[in-house]
């Protein structure tokens, strides 16, 4: 009776209604958004800075909105003492972990080269500091105030239905039919901005995407979610749950194959390898059952090897992708020092020669003693190197028109590659894809040696972001500051690479991400609370062979979890779906805490 009572006190889903909105309407919220970018003073961005966002601006404003809420009802809860956060040691370190994420998430905004993007969230991202508070409070309201299985369901409930509308959106796309870009949708995605009524929606993607900004992102959603589904189908007693949890399993999975997230299956896969980690105990203790579900595996495997050899080479090629317009490179990298052009070949050859200009490039070579041949045409200002037997430099004089002015324009060029200069105020000098003056200068870069092309170019952003690391033990750079730390400015890499065009927002790697834009500290905690969660769900149901809904949703709870973060290593935190982790790794210990409680009532 007391706990009805309780129950009616606490109006379950108005008390939820917060929780509710960041697991079933927050992911599916798409509004045009016309702003100014703040970027286009910067050499490696074009002039335009007027962008359009769709799935991330509003997202972002209405989760800040949430966090606001969730701050108040927290508030209240403590200060009428009928809540405590501290209910043992345990606790204790997972809020000190919190604390770290938050209070260095926040500290780094200080150090940012954009405060105000720090802090609110800026261009092709939307997760300021404000944001990655709100996810800490949308942990501590789960982790602290949840009580009852009634509202666990009413948290899983609403997750199911935005996962089956997410799905279902993602299923359409598969079949060639997109939502987003029909003429119904558009009244909905100009709603609030009456002025981008006559902006057409361009989505190139061909892949399935839902409302999710990328297709990469539905592969993080459904590594979380299909586990979570697939429990509630099996466990759950309410019909209607498990029939729409059935088809938000359904149609995801047919939206993760579109998507051609590989991070996604591969996250899955880690999923099944701890749900079989947690399986082995009550398969040994039936040694039958174990031994036919192994020899399943086994014939399995075999059987792909053998009828589709070319399966597993289809996995290390998705692994090992080159990207667009990346192949071998005669001119590896290009410099301008002090008026020397130094030119690097991909054999490590380098060549140093000294750009002057008095009426045409006059050219003079460092070491030209280790050089095949030089030959010189001082009238046309041309110049040929051969440094290997199939390793040409040609440099070559022409003109070129900026800003209205017609100027001498060096081309360098050897093996297909081609670099030019303008011969401006004195100097030599990169006209870059965006019809700004720029310098090529040497970028700092760290491993991934031939390996640039590993994960679909991640090599080379990897590669960038390293060195970044050692300054930001403390404090990041600021979230959604990525954009400035990162070498933007590396034409040579980025060309190479296939990304000459691309602005680099973000590392591609959520821990990567979080440490240069929130600081190695904000990293431990966030990885401190997961690792305490770990621990505590092993502790809790490894070889203990509990039975009934809460044990088994507390291993599928983390299994989604536990896949979220392994496809965190090639996909970055974004606000479409790290709201559902922060919610779901908070109701993760709330079931913990429950299932432990009910042990200890049956004892």
């Amino acid at each position: 009776m007391k706990k009805k009572e309780t129950m009616k006190e606490r109006k379950t889903v108005g008390a939820l209604l917060p929780l509710i909105l960041v697991l079933a309407v927050i992911p599916l919220v798409c509004i045009i958004h016309k702003y100014e970018s703040g970027l286009e003073s910067q050499k490696w961005f074009a002039s335009a800075g007027t962008v359009y966002d769709v799935f991330l601006y509003y997202k972002s404003k209405l989760l800040i909105i949430v966090g606001l809420v969730l701050a108040c009802m927290t508030g209240s809860y403590l200060y009428s003492k009928k809540e405590t956060l501290f209910r043992d040691d345990r606790s204790r370190y997972v809020l000190i972990c919190l604390g770290c994420f938050a209070a260095f998430s926040l500290i780094s905004v200080l150090f940012s080269y954009e405060p105000g993007q720090a802090l609110w969230g800026g261009y092709e991202q939307w997760e300021g500091a404000a944001v990655l508070l709100t996810y800490a409070l949308i942990f501590l309201f789960t982790y602290a105030f949840l009580h009852y299985e009634q509202e666990l369901h009413v948290l899983f409930g609403a997750f199911a239905i935005g996962a089956l509308i997410v799905g279902v959106l993602g299923t359409f796309q598969t079949a060639g039919y997109d939502f987003i870009k029909s003429k119904g949708m558009h009244a909905i995605l100009t709603a609030l901005e009456p002025e981008t009524l006559g902006v057409k929606i361009s989505l190139n993607f061909k892949e399935a995407y839902a409302t999710l900004y990328n297709p990469n992102y539905v592969g993080s959603y459904v590594a979380l979610g299909l586990p979570v589904m697939t429990g509630l189908v099996v466990w759950s007693k309410k019909i209607w749950l498990k029939i729409v949890a059935a088809l938000a399993a359904a149609t995801m999975l047919i939206s993760l194959y579109s998507s051609q997230s590989f991070a996604g299956f591969i996250g899955l896969a880690a999923a099944a390898v701890l749900l079989a980690v947690f399986a082995a105990p009550a398969l040994i203790k039936k040694p039958k059952i174990g031994i036919s579900v192994v020899a399943v595996v086994i014939l399995a495997a075999v059987l792909v090897i053998v009828i589709r050899p070319a399966a597993l080479k289809g996995v290390w090629d998705r692994l090992t992708q080159v990207t667009a317009g990346q192949t071998k490179h005669m001119i590896e990298d290009v410099v301008v020092e002090k008026g020397d052009l130094v030119v690097t070949t991909s054999s490590g050859d380098e060549v140093r020669t000294a750009i002057t200009y008095k009426d045409g490039f006059q050219y003079k070579i460092q070491d030209e003693q280790k050089l095949a041949g030089v030959k010189k045409d001082d009238a046309a200002h041309t110049m040929e190197l051969t440094i290997r037997d199939k390793e040409v430099l040609r440099f070559d004089q022409t003109t070129s028109e900026y800003e209205g002015k017609a100027y001498p324009m060096l081309m360098v060029s050897g093996g297909g590659d081609s670099w030019s200069f303008l011969w401006y105020k004195d100097q030599i000098i990169f006209p870059n894809v965006f019809g700004k003056l720029d310098t090529l200068k040497e970028i700092s870069h760290a491993g991934f040696e031939g390996h640039m092309s590993l994960a679909n170019g991640r090599g080379y952003i990897w590669s960038r972001t390293l060195p970044l690391l050692p300054k930001h033990i403390l404090a990041g750079c600021g979230a959604d500051n990525f954009i400035y730390d990162f070498p933007n400015d590396d034409y040579v890499g980025k060309r190479n690479t296939g990304f000459e065009t691309q602005i680099m927002t973000k590392p591609h790697n959520m821990y990567l991400q979080i440490w240069v834009q929130d600081g190695l500290i904000a990293l431990l905690g966030m990885l401190g609370i997961f690792l305490l969660y770990m621990i505590d769900t092993f502790r809790q149901y490894f070889a203990r062979g509990q039975k009934g809904f809460l044990p088994n949703m507390g291993i599928c709870v983390f299994l989604g979890t536990a896949a979220y973060m392994v496809v965190g290593l090639a996909n970055d935190s974004t606000i479409t779906v790290a709201p559902l982790y922060w919610a779901m790794l908070g109701v993760g210990f709330t079931i913990n805490r429950m299932t432990a409680s009910d042990s200890q009532l049956k004892k």
